[in-house]
């Protein structure tokens, strides 16, 4: 009957799609003696909730319903709860489902964690603001296995955007609406270049008011480090270019990013910005103040873009009417393409050069480079310490 109405009725179309994921997901919940069917209700209602997003990706409630599906796959589970609370419409349930998902693994000895249970402890302690010593450990032990295991990230390019995603949701306090970061994100953004430039110039770089944000955003800037490290693997770059995104959407609100800025790395990204710096580029795509497009490429839409969309951070990045013909699979593997490597290459330096006309933390010449400013190494000792996972590195001598 429902898809009778999807027919005959599709201006709610939105509606149906709910509802006949919401039906499948039923059909799963009572199925508890075939695997086999569980898991087909749950592909299809997974199917639904996509359809859903394809058309409105705000409501957090239907990441929630993507995550409780995800019940086999704990790093899915954890992004689309984390999804959920940094949504544009985010769902305050999703908590108790992040409290259920941290518990068992917290209470598992931690020499017996893997690079993914590792990472989803370590964000438990903070969830849960356990002492700062357990987050120290967590957070080292999960560093310790990454730069080990990048390479064996599967799912292709998905756990490094989940990842990724997740430390940014840690930043932000897991939608805390009164945590540092939601407090100055919540202002005007500065619209334009020009005015984000008067901005960054006008703001000191500032204190921590929460040792939470501060552990949370070392661990984040910590993890892309290491995926810094790993640049030569293709399952890296979607990683990459979601960080960049949230240092562009954060640089338009001054205030928020100059709480983190100490601890980005911004040497290591300067150079790994040279070298996308390739014969293939188009330097005149890079160079605009306009969201680049590539002529050539079946759709301007990145596999990553899809999971990027719909976080409260991310409404800044992407032009008007992008996503109105979405040709990309929320749920499919990020399978790279030789157009999709080009084409984000070309997303990452944009990105680069936005931040880059800033003259804050790095520049980009005539020549053609990034160069970081002599604030940024400054900073570097911090940045790239992990001994300031917690703590307050404001407190140290010359800062």
């Amino acid at each position: 009957m429902v898809t009778l109405l999807l027919e005959q009725v599709p201006n709610f179309k939105g509606t149906w799609f709910e509802c006949l994921g919401d039906l499948a997901r039923y059909r799963m919940a009572v199925e508890d003696t075939d695997v086999t069917v569980r898991d087909i209700w749950a592909e299809v209602s997974r199917y639904w909730y996509n359809q859903y997003l394809y058309q409105r990706s705000e409501p957090g409630r239907i990441q929630h319903h993507l995550g409780v599906l995800s019940r086999s796959d704990t790093l899915q589970r954890f992004f689309c709860y984390s999804k959920a609370l940094l949504s544009v419409d985010p769902f305050a349930n999703a908590r108790k489902s992040m409290i259920h998902l941290f518990n068992p693994i917290l209470s598992a000895p931690a020499d017996r964690h893997t690079l993914i249970t590792s990472f989803v402890a370590a964000h438990g302690v903070l969830f849960l603001r356990m002492p700062s010593e357990q987050f120290d450990a967590r957070s080292n032990f999960f560093l310790v296995n990454l730069r080990q295991g990048a390479s064996r990230l599967g799912r292709e390019a998905q756990q490094g955007i989940f990842i990724t995603c997740c430390n940014i949701a840690a930043i932000f306090q897991y939608g805390d609406e009164n945590g540092a970061f939601a407090t100055d994100f919540a202002g005007d953004p500065s619209t334009s270049t020009a005015d984000a430039y008067v901005n960054a110039k006008k703001y000191p770089y500032t204190d921590f008011s929460s040792q939470f944000a501060f552990g949370a955003s070392s661990l984040a800037f910590h993890t892309l480090i290491v995926i810094f490290g790993q640049a030569s693997e293709p399952t890296m770059h979607p990683a990459v270019h979601a960080s960049l995104a949230f240092l562009w959407c954060l640089s338009l609100h001054p205030a928020a990013i100059q709480r983190l800025e100490l601890l980005v790395p911004w040497l290591i990204l300067a150079n790994y910005l040279n070298t996308l710096l390739q014969p293939n580029i188009d330097i005149t795509k890079i160079e605009a103040e306009s969201f680049p497009h590539i002529d050539g490429t079946p759709t301007q839409q990145l596999p990553e873009d899809l999971l990027i969309r719909g976080h409260i951070w991310s409404r800044l990045y992407y032009p008007a009417k992008f996503f109105d013909q979405t040709g990309v699979d929320i749920d499919r593997p990020l399978i790279e393409e030789p157009w999709t490597m080009l084409l984000r290459r070309h997303r990452c330096l944009w990105l680069g050069v936005r931040i880059a006309t800033l003259s804050r933390w790095m520049t980009y010449d005539r020549t053609r480079h990034f160069t970081p400013t002599l604030l940024t190494h400054r900073f570097a000792a911090v940045a790239q310490s992990t001994g300031h996972l917690s703590g307050n590195p404001y407190l140290s001598p010359g800062l």
